[in-house]
This record gives structure tokens, sequence and C-alpha cells, in this order.
């Protein structure tokens, strides 16, 4: 199963109505940009709300506008994996942050 980064960011905030950017950031796996990216325009055509103040916003699905599909890795039982799209970046990212710890 292959899905577009707005998918996977659409579908985690439809499972996690109220996630902070942080929290979606974290969750997803993708890049900083593409996440801050993705939200703008989500909530400029009206599929995402928003509520907060500017840098500390949280976010909910608009109605209708719902992605289903999201699963916690934990869930994941097979190698089917849901986050960034690039698994080879997901990969650096995984051996960075174990360098970094």
């Amino acid at each position: 199963m292959n899905k577009t980064q707005t998918e996977i960011v659409m579908a985690y905030i439809t499972a996690h109505p109220g996630a902070t950017y942080r929290q979606i950031l974290d969750a997803t796996g993708c890049q900083v940009t593409t996440t801050n990216t993705l939200l703008g325009q989500q909530y400029r055509r009206g599929k995402l709300l928003r509520s907060g103040v500017k840098g500390d916003f949280s976010y909910i699905v608009a109605p209708g506008n719902e992605v289903h599909g999201w699963v916690d890795e934990e869930q994941v039982e097979s190698d089917v994996h849901f986050g960034c799209a690039n698994p080879l970046t997901r990969l650096f990212n995984e051996c960075l942050a174990g360098v970094r710890a």
C-alpha cells in the first residue's frame, strides 16, 4: 500500500483529532518543511480546521474530509510501513537519531 504524504498526514489527524504540529511530525516521519506545507495547504483548502495561537496550533479534519487507514506502528505486524514515503529516508533518520542519542 503506497500512500502520498498528504494522505498519511490526513489519516493521522483523522485518527488523532486535536494533534499538534509536533505530534503529526513525529508520528508521520515526514520532513519539517513538507509537514508544514501540507498542513498549510489543507487548512487553506478547508480540509483541516485548526485552533490555538500561531506556532501552537492543533488540527482536526473538517467534516467530510476524513482519510481512514492510519495504523500506529505498534499495531503493524507485517512489513507494511506507514510514515515517511521514502523508506531509505526513514532508515537514515533512524540511524542518525541513534548516533545522536
